[in-house]
C-alpha cells in the first residue's frame, strides 16, 4: 500500500515539478507550522539535485538558502553549482512527507544505493545522522558544558606544540566527516577547529574517544 503522503514516483523532474497534483509540491504549501519529510533542490539546467530531510522543511530550506547566498554552504560541490547557475535555476521541492522517525530511511532511499556525481550533489549515500529536535540539541549542548580535556590529553597536546620547531616534526593528520552536510575535512586538529569554530573541549573529547560525534562531526581516521 502506498504512503498517501508520497508522490507517485518519488522523483522531481528537471523543472522540479511533482505528481500527482494533490500532494505538497513546493514551499507555498508549507508556510505554516512544521512539515517533516524528504526534499530535493533541483538544478533546472541539468537535472542534478541535492537530497535532504528535515522535521521542519521550511526552516531547513531557509538555512540552505542563507548559506548558499553567503557562499558558505558546507557542501562545496553544491555551492559551486549555485554560484555558477544562480538561484533562479534551482527549484526546491518536497519528495515525500513522513514522520520524524522515518526521515533518514527515506532520505537514504531517495539517494539510492550509491551517490553518482553526475546525478546528485550529495557526497555521501548514507545520511547516518541523528534527527534531534531543538530541545534535544540544547540538552546535549548543556551536558557538555564544564567538560574539558583530561590531564593526559593536555600533556600530549603540550608536547605536540613543543615539537613544531623540530625539523623532524610531523603533525598528526585527522580525517573528519560531517554527518549533516556530508562535508569531509583532512588536516590538523588546529586547522579543523579554526575553520569550523570547534571548541577545544569538544575537539579533545571527540579525538580521544569520549564522544562519537561533536557538532555533527565524526572522526574517521588519525594519521601520525
Amino acid at each position: 500500500m502506498k504512503n498517501k503522503n508520497s508522490t507517485e514516483n518519488g522523483e522531481c523532474d528537471t523543472t522540479g515539478n511533482m505528481l500527482p497534483r494533490n500532494v505538497v509540491r513546493d514551499l507555498n504549501d508549507i508556510t505554516r507550522g512544521k512539515t517533516s519529510g524528504v526534499y530535493k533542490i533541483v538544478n533546472r539546467v541539468n537535472g542534478k539535485y541535492y537530497v535532504g530531510s528535515s522535521n521542519h522543511i521550511l526552516k531547513r530550506w531557509t538555512r540552505h538558502k542563507n548559506d548558499l547566498d553567503n557562499n558558505k554552504h558546507r557542501n562545496i560541490h553544491f555551492q559551486r553549482a549555485w554560484n555558477k547557475y544562480g538561484e533562479n535555476n534551482f527549484h526546491f521541492c518536497i519528495v515525500e512527507l513522513c514522520s520524524e522517525s522515518e526521515l533518514l530511511v527515506l532520505e537514504k532511499k531517495h539517494l539510492g544505493n550509491g551517490v553518482c556525481p553526475h546525478r546528485v550533489y550529495n557526497m555521501e549515500s548514507d545520511p547516518m545522522r541523528p534527527s534531534h529536535s531543538e530541545e534535544t540539541r540544547r540538552k546535549m549542548s548543556k551536558s557538555l558544558m564544564g567538560h574539558g580535556c583530561s590531564e593526559i590529553t593536555r600533556r600530549k597536546m603540550g608536547r605536540s606544540r613543543m615539537g613544531r620547531n623540530n625539523v623532524n616534526y610531523k603533525p598528526t593528520i585527522y580525517s573528519f566527516f560531517h554527518l549533516s552536510t556530508s562535508e569531509a575535512f583532512m588536516g590538523t586538529m588546529y586547522e579543523w577547529r579554526m575553520k569550523f569554530n570547534i571548541p577545544i573541549p569538544n575537539a579533545c573529547m571527540l579525538t580521544n574517544g569520549q564522544l562519537k560525534t561533536s557538532r555533527g562531526w565524526r572522526l574517521l581516521q588519525i594519521s601520525v
